[in-house]
């Protein structure tokens, strides 16, 4: 009971200090035109001409861009495989067991 009453008391004043809470001090708006925002200047917006100025000098080819099978299978760039043995690579159930 000690705990219920203890909660709601420093419930109701951590409160307090909201609900009592005054705003007495009163700033005066900058009116400044660098503080305005407007929807239209942040807005994106599509050119009347378009100008491909950005474009490279040299158009890719599609045929470039997709991917391509070689006609004969090179496994040169595969990592070296050393002889692994088999039976190195099922899982074994200990003779004894440690539990140290």
């Amino acid at each position: 009971m000690k705990a219920i009453i203890t909660i709601i008391t420093a419930t109701l004043t951590l409160h307090a200090g909201i609900l009592f809470a005054s705003n007495d001090i009163t700033s005066t708006p900058v009116a400044n035109e660098c503080n305005t925002i407007s929807l239209i200047n942040i807005s994106p917006v599509t050119p009347a001409e378009a100008t491909f100025n950005d474009m490279p000098s040299e158009m890719i080819s599609i045929d470039d861009l997709a991917p391509v099978i070689p006609a004969i299978a090179d496994f040169n760039d595969s990592p070296e495989v050393k002889n692994i043995d088999i039976t190195m690579l099922a899982p074994v159930t200990p003779a004894e067991a440690d539990f140290e």
